[in-house]
């Protein structure tokens, strides 16, 4: 069963000069991992039109639809409950693919259920577990399938020196990196957007076209420079030759 401190990184994207998605997720145990996804995502030019298409299909529930989708993962959560354990061990077996050596007996695979998060299978854009799979997700919504996201951008002014926040600007076609906090200035993507006069603390950005450019594996460099540099001082990415 898989577990996570109370570690968080913000996904966030911003078309047309509006937050359309501030997405918190657990950090989990490698935070390079989702570097390297969402800079995957982006090497994928066609990825991007297709997020911005899938921006149209998206969808912000109000407090009572929160209410009504709480209600709707507790029943479902009390009819697993009522299950025979071979059925709830195959219902787990089939979300988090466990090793079931971890289960010693009977008890365990009953607290497996209460703590494994049911809102991702029913509702995995809302859960904090999405992560930057928030971006695929937004891909395939449509118009019948709506998807529904929380905007928290609040959580901006809260990381901590160890979370990371990720900005995907559809305006300037870059991605922009922060980690931590600092005081907000002028220039700073997030100024004026926060309630109180802390940001993220940026880092660096990429254009689209620098990430589109780059080879699978130099993806993977850029990912261990990223999360390895100092950044006192600049640098920049080329393009493979």
């Amino acid at each position: 069963m898989e577990t996570y401190n109370l570690t968080y990184d913000l996904i966030c994207i911003r078309a047309n000069g509006e937050w359309v998605v501030a997405q918190k997720a657990h950090q989990g145990a490698e935070p390079e991992s989702r570097t390297l996804t969402i800079f995957q995502f982006l090497h994928v030019k066609e990825n991007i039109t297709r997020l911005r298409e899938g921006l149209a299909h998206i969808h912000y529930p109000d407090d009572d639809e929160l209410r009504d989708i709480r209600k709707r993962v507790e029943a479902g959560r009390k009819r697993l409950e009522a299950e025979d354990l071979t059925t709830i061990l195959a219902y787990l077996s089939a979300h988090q693919e466990p090793d079931r050596s971890i289960y010693s007996g009977d008890d365990q695979i009953r607290e497996a259920l209460k703590s494994h998060d049911l809102l991702k299978d029913m509702y995995p854009s809302l859960s904090l577990e999405c992560g930057c799979e928030i971006l695929s997700s937004i891909v395939e919504a449509s118009a019948d399938r709506k998807l529904p996201i929380k905007l928290e951008l609040d959580y901006a002014n809260e990381l901590s020196p160890s979370e990371w926040a990720y900005l995907v600007d559809l305006d300037t076609k870059e991605v922009w990196l922060f980690r931590g906090t600092e005081l907000e200035y002028q220039g700073h993507p997030f100024n004026n957007v926060l309630l109180y006069p802390y940001v993220p603390k940026f880092l660096i950005k990429f254009p689209f076209s620098d990430l589109q450019d780059l080879s699978e594996d130099s993806l993977k460099d850029l990912v261990g420079l990223v999360h390895g540099a100092n950044y006192d001082v600049d640098f920049s990415v080329k393009g493979d030759d």
